[in-house]
This record gives C-alpha cells, structure tokens and sequence, in this order.
C-alpha cells in the first residue's frame, strides 16, 4: 500500500488583515500518489496538488495552505474508503479498478488575489468516460481567506441574466434541470469565469467568462 506523499499537518486560521507591500509568491506542485486495494478492487490516485510561499505574512501562507493539505487528505481518505461502494458491483474473482488523476492550474496571481482550479478525473475501468470534477479558490492576500463569489460581485441578479444570456446563444438552457448554482468561480486579470454550471458530461466544461467591469466594484 502506498501512501500520500505529502505532509499533512493541524494548521491554526487566522482571519485578521496584515497590510502587504510587495510579495513575490511562489506556486509550488507537490506530488501526491495514493493506492488502496481490497477485495480484487484497487482504487489509485496520482498528480500534483500545490503549496503556496513567498507572501510577506506566514499566517496568510499556513491559511491558504489548509485549503490544500484539507483538500489533499480528503482525496486520501476517498482512495481509502472507494472500494466500499463498489463491493456491490464486485464479481468473485474479477479485478476491478478506479484510478483519479490530480492536477491545478493557476489562473490569477497579483498583489491581492490568487485564483486557483484544482481538477479531478476519476475513470472505472468499463465505463463510458470518466468523471471529472473541479474545485475552485479565489483567496484574498490580505487575509488568506477564500473569497466567494457574492463577496466579489455586486449584483447576482444581474450575473444570472448574463449567464442565461451566454448560455443561450450555445444552444443551452440555464437555469434548468441539469444546470447547479452559480457557485464556482475564477479570475483571470479581467474577467470572472464561471465554471461547474452544467452536471451533464457533454457540457459539463462550459464557461462562461463575464467581464469584471460588468459586475463588480472591485
């Protein structure tokens, strides 16, 4: 059995504001593997996951490095339990397998915000395509704290009637019966970029990329 490369440990959060000058943040990958079998069910995990350096305050530093050992040790902990739900489904004698890929992608750092995707891609052997997901963090730089989406947008009414707007002249229908809330979200230097609007497989990577000035005061 193999277990995760990387050191998870009880960090403290602090909400306070420290005033920033100038940083110079460092975006470091951190490999992450994991595998677990049991009962002719082997469940595997493998990619990277990321640590932050380089802000002027260490506590902003340990605040948004909790979000990613949390989000790291819960990938552990699922790769540990996954062949439970699949005990069901298991033939005596017939190897079944899961495997999750792990990747980031970073897309905004300055002097207030780091924007960051974290993407996941779970693929059981025989199924029809795999199952992706994504999880988003916008964090504030003062604080280390993630920022959500109706922190930073000044009118949800508004970003809605966009969204149905844009979603629309794609041939799709939002809100609908397959569509989620408008939730996640990143930012790039201009825009805001929602993302995870659709659960159904074929449009699940639909975007929809407002520009900041539209929608916020910030």
């Amino acid at each position: 059995m193999k277990h995760i490369l990387l050191s998870l440990s009880t960090l403290s959060l602090c909400a306070c504001s420290i005033e920033m000058e100038s940083q110079d943040p460092v975006i470091e990958p951190i490999a992450l593997q994991e595998e677990y079998a049991e009962g002719g069910i082997t469940c595997t995990a493998e990619g990277k996951v990321l640590r932050v350096s380089g802000l002027l305050s260490k506590q902003v530093e340990v605040n948004i490095n909790s979000y990613f050992d949390e989000y790291a040790y819960q990938i552990q902990e699922d790769i540990r339990n996954c062949s439970t739900q699949y005990q069901a489904i298991a033939e005596e004698g017939v190897e079944l397998s899961e495997h999750t890929t792990v990747d980031f992608h970073v897309t905004l750092i300055d002097d207030e915000h780091l924007s960051i995707l974290l993407l996941q891609s779970k693929y059981f052997d025989g199924a029809a395509y795999p199952n992706n997901s994504i999880e988003t963090f916008v964090f504030d730089l003062s604080t280390g704290q993630p920022i959500v989406l109706e922190d930073f947008v000044n009118d949800m009414q508004k970003l809605t009637e966009l969204v149905s707007q844009k979603t629309s002249q794609e041939g799709l229908t939002y809100p609908s019966d397959t569509s989620n809330a408008i939730e996640k979200f990143y930012l790039t230097e201009d825009a805001v970029v929602l993302v995870d609007l659709f659960s159904v497989h074929a449009v699940q990577a639909f975007e929809v990329s407002v520009p900041l000035e539209e929608i916020s005061d910030q």
